[in-house]
């Protein structure tokens, strides 16, 4: 007896499915290649690349290595290389590379 074969919006959300597992998948290579190497002159690509894949398929960043980078420039932050914290009116204000100012909400860097 010949198998049918399942209706078009079953195989378009199977398909979807497996979409969203192969970006989380790179994206979590993406994450510990980033996270094992801020300094490479790779990371800014990387992390690039991972808020790319983050948002064509519809997926959030990592919590690993959410906040940790310069929106504007692409820059891993790196604790002492660069950005600096500043406080100013009585917050803490983190200052990257490339002049962004970002404010600090919460503990992201662990001391």
């Amino acid at each position: 007896m010949p198998r049918h074969r399942p209706p078009k919006h079953v195989r378009q959300r199977i398909q979807l499915q497996n979409q969203r597992e192969i970006a989380r998948e790179r994206m979590d290579i993406l994450a510990a290649q980033v996270l094992a190497n801020p300094e490479s002159r790779f990371a800014g690509k990387w992390v690039k690349l991972l808020v790319r894949i983050s948002r064509l398929s519809r997926i959030p960043v990592p919590n690993s290595i959410m906040g940790r980078f310069c929106y504007e420039c692409w820059r891993f932050w790196v604790p002492g290389k660069n950005f600096t914290v500043r406080v100013k009116d009585k917050k803490p204000v983190l200052i990257c590379a490339c002049g962004k100012e970002w404010p600090l909400k919460q503990k992201v860097f662990k001391a």
